[in-house]
């Protein structure tokens, strides 16, 4: 068995893992990562195919809005960013495409009715059902879709505060780089872990891949971990003054055999687990022959939108960069279906879908497609989910994540975040910069 010691301990090298310890260790605390898998991201995952001008994004794909933590690492490494097309079209009863008209707006419109100071927290179901009355079957079933698909959630779980909180802390920066909501990282998101993990001062030794965690044992400033060695099945134990658990709330939450075991269970992870709960999405990305929806609408297509029905109600594609790539998305109950399906049923109804948008045969689009690219992170024991979301109730008792543990245990990821970055990547580094502060301010000489 081997044993090692440092300052702080770190669970994840993920960006909120890889944030706090590029801050800790720059200002010379001795710092250990451990992670699970055989690479740093966590479920910022891309992929590159060398017939392509851009990069295939497997988890996170989007920048929202104009988050300073992540805009600052992607100006200091010189990445490029540019704009996606905010461009959506639906199938027309009549078949074609037709625009939905300006989907932001119509959804805006439902959104900004939630209600964060209501006393009796209700279900965003519950609170649908109040809008039939002022909104067309249309606007609201867009808004369905953006609940599920967007937060990843379980409508008839999700809390209205909640989702009031997030949507309504949004700030007006969202829009502040030429009016514009959001943005892809041309070089690929994976430059952002890169860049965070080039930050720490000899990185090769703070990060340790294919470290299993097993066990968490801990009380006032001392921590000792317990974890296993993917490669080699050796026992490792590293101790320290505190930790700073990143992991993801799908993992967090797992029992059974696979769970980590905290020893002694801390009563603020139960209180918050209860409250924030794993979303589940699914998404699949398509490299065809040729770029078969251009001309199917009257302007370039951004994203499609099919029936609600559907198994995956959205799509987009690579615009402005004109490539052949089209990618599925659902989310919620939809992408739990998915999941429980084998690749190719999954893959088959994603064709299916998207030859029903585009008038096309699902063989004649099936012999046009080159490749499929996808992973799957509801099934994949280090993630467990997508990103988080705040069941109905838990509103308040979300921000419990945000507390230090007797200035020992320290928690961050994007689960962790209160605010409007929840599920995001900026949000998730936000996290690690706070978990680090407030280990700062609390452990013992440091």
């Amino acid at each position: 068995m081997t044993e090692e010691k440092s300052d702080v301990v770190i669970l994840g090298a993920g960006v909120s893992g890889l944030a706090a310890a590029r801050d800790l260790a720059q200002r010379g605390i001795q710092v250990r990562v451990l992670e699970a898998r055989n690479r740093i991201g966590g479920r910022v995952f891309t992929h590159r195919d060398p017939t392509l001008s851009v990069p295939i994004e497997l988890g996170a794909e989007f920048v929202h809005g104009a988050p300073p933590e992540t805009l600052q690492l992607i100006e200091n490494a010189g990445l490029g960013l540019y704009d996606v097309s905010d461009t959506h079209f639906m199938r027309a009863s009549r078949g074609g495409l037709k625009d939905t008209g300006d989907y932001w707006d119509r959804v805006g419109e439902v959104m900004s009715r939630l209600d964060a100071n209501r006393v009796q927290d209700r279900t965003f179901k519950e609170f649908l059902n109040d809008q039939h009355g002022d909104f067309d079957p249309e606007t609201l079933d867009l808004t369905k879709s953006f609940a599920e698909g967007f937060h990843a959630a379980i409508t008839d779980e999700l809390s209205e505060k909640g989702l009031a909180m997030a949507e309504q802390a949004t700030p007006e920066s969202a829009q502040a780089i030429d009016n514009t909501r959001t943005f892809r990282i041309y070089e690929g998101y994976n430059r952002i872990p890169q860049r965070l993990y080039e930050g720490i001062p000899d990185p090769h030794s703070v990060v340790r891949l294919n470290r299993i965690v097993t066990k968490v044992h801990w009380r006032t400033n001392e921590v000792e971990i317990t974890a296993r060695h993917v490669l080699t099945g050796e026992i490792e134990t590293y101790q320290a003054k505190a930790a700073i658990i990143t992991l993801p709330v799908g993992v967090l939450a797992a029992q059974g055999d696979n769970a980590i075991e905290f020893s002694p269970y801390p009563e603020l992870l139960r209180k918050s687990l209860q409250a924030v709960r794993m979303g589940s999405a699914i998404r699949m990305t398509f490299k065809f022959r040729r770029r078969l929806w251009e001309g199917k609408a009257d302007s370039p297509i951004g994203m499609l939108h099919a029936d609600s029905a559907a198994a995956f109600p959205t799509w987009w594609t690579s615009l402005p960069v004109r490539a052949p790539l089209m990618t599925a998305w659902a989310g919620g109950p939809k992408a739990i279906h998915a999941y429980s399906l084998p690749v190719h049923e999954r893959t088959a109804l994603a064709i299916e879908t998207l030859a029903e948008i585009l008038d096309f045969s699902p063989r004649r689009l099936s012999q046009e497609l080159e490749s499929a690219h996808h992973h799957d992170w509801q099934n994949d024991p280090f993630s467990r989910g997508a990103y988080s979301w705040i069941a109905v109730g838990g509103a308040e008792t979300s921000k419990e994540f945000e507390r230090p543990v007797d200035g020992t245990l320290f928690f961050a990821g994007e689960g962790t975040n209160t605010g409007s970055a929840r599920g995001t990547v900026d949000g998730a580094i936000a996290t690690g910069y706070r978990a680090a502060r407030q280990v700062r301010e609390q452990l013992p000489s440091a």
